[in-house]
């Protein structure tokens, strides 16, 4: 199957790194990786799995994306709500303070919605360690 690909010009500012960086779960997580090309990470959707690229081109204001598989498609339509367009950081009104600092300072972090609740929540669950110490009685 072909990659499909698709070009998205963000009507705001985008820090793309730190809009799916929560994405990440760390340098063993085996469902997405960073790379000098940008962020690659492998996804379950609704039609089926696909693997999606993301990069961006500061000096045109785009974003380019690539996917493969079965959820190519519907991975591609979601991009802009991945990327947070459907975020409305003018309504957050923050007290002063260290968070209305960050958020003055990182006009480009967008919060990601992937839509695939059950995927965030089994990696969320599979994070979770052993904290005792079994022993023989």
């Amino acid at each position: 199957m072909a990659p499909l690909h698709r070009i998205w010009r963000p009507p705001f500012p985008l820090d793309l790194s730190g809009t799916l960086a929560p994405l990440n779960r760390g340098t063993g997580d085996p469902v997405s990786a960073w790379g000098p090309d940008g962020m690659w990470r492998a996804f379950r959707t609704p039609c089926g799995s696909g693997t999606l690229h993301v990069t961006a081109r500061p000096a045109d204001s785009e974003v380019v994306a690539t996917a493969w598989g079965e959820g190519a498609d519907w991975l591609l339509e979601r991009l802009p709500v991945l990327l947070g367009a459907n975020d409305t950081p003018q309504q957050l009104v923050l007290a002063p303070g260290p968070l209305r600092e960050a958020q003055r300072r990182n006009p480009g972090l967008r919060l990601p919605a992937t839509g695939l609740v059950l995927d965030s929540l089994i990696l969320a669950i599979l994070e979770q360690k052993i904290t005792v110490l079994f022993t023989d009685c």
